[in-house]
């Protein structure tokens, strides 16, 4: 077993975005139970730690796994049972609660229960919702809009972003391409595209569709997350496609310490988080 805090932070899923909601609670709901219910935190953003131990173990019913607070079993913000698929993901959300301070824990800090509170919560009665908005911007994916003005960026978009059109095309599209652009206003997707899209993402479970769509809000293409799911793209080389014109620049007028940096430190932790 591991010790550890008692956060929850749900990630809300938004129609150009992901957020996420610190929740926080030790409310006991039942026998053997506790809930992550959102409060307010402090105005840093933490809210005191009040239980000692985490651990994980089956569920009774073999639906999963559970992460325990104290020998309770954890409950997501709406009450329902935190059913992990895998012990190793149900270990990771518990890590995160032990590496908390040992008076003070921060939500925020807590990306993987984020994704698994979300997943039970609304992606299970928001598929519909969640696959639209993913399609609906998907006409104008980051991997399909190219520069028009240099011709180097647009020369290194082409090596990079090309080979990820091209297996999305073939292992989720039904061998239909997406169309790239060099206009400012935008790309219609043709139809055989969005509907091997839409298919890819109604085949998912919720698990992975919450993944997915995280991917796709951190790197503003659905392409990219659809590759980093399917296990064409580590997370090292969807930094540099969503990236390439950022790098572009820093090749061309410097690193910004505190701007670019931090930039790609939080980008890799939302693209990492729903890889596990």
């Amino acid at each position: 077993s591991v010790r550890g805090g008692t956060a929850a932070a749900v990630l809300e899923t938004g129609g150009s975005g992901v957020r996420a909601a610190a929740s926080v609670s030790g409310a006991k709901v039942g026998a053997g139970e506790v809930s992550a219910e959102r409060v307010s935190t402090g105005g840093d953003g933490t809210a005191p730690r009040f239980y000692k131990e985490v651990s994980v173990a089956p569920a009774d019913d073999a639906s999963g796994w559970h992460v325990h607070l104290d020998g309770r079993v954890l409950k997501t913000p709406l009450r329902n049972a935190l059913a992990l698929p895998s012990r190793a993901l149900a270990l990771a959300i518990a890590a995160e609660w032990e590496w908390q301070a040992s008076r003070h824990i921060r939500p925020f800090t807590m990306p993987l229960m984020s994704l698994a509170a979300t997943s039970i919560d609304q992606t299970n009665t928001e598929r519909d919702r969640i696959i639209g908005e993913l399609v609906k911007f998907f006409h104008n994916d980051a991997t399909c809009l190219r520069s028009a003005s240099l011709p180097l960026l647009a020369k290194k978009q082409a090596a990079i972003l090309d080979p990820l059109l091209d297996w999305a095309a073939e292992h989720r599209f039904g061998g239909a391409r997406p169309l790239v652009s060099e206009s400012i206003l935008g790309i219609t997707q043709p139809d055989p595209v969005i509907a091997g899209a839409k298919l890819a993402l109604e085949s998912m479970d919720d698990f992975t569709l919450t993944a997915v769509c995280a991917l796709s809000a951190a790197s503003k293409s659905l392409v990219v997350a659809l590759a980093m799911e399917g296990g064409q793209l580590r997370v090292r080389d969807a930094l540099s496609a969503v990236r390439v014109e950022e790098e572009h620049q820093m090749e061309e007028w410097g690193l910004v310490e505190g701007g670019h940096d931090i930039d790609i430190a939080d980008l890799r932790v939302r693209l990492s988080s729903p890889v596990v």
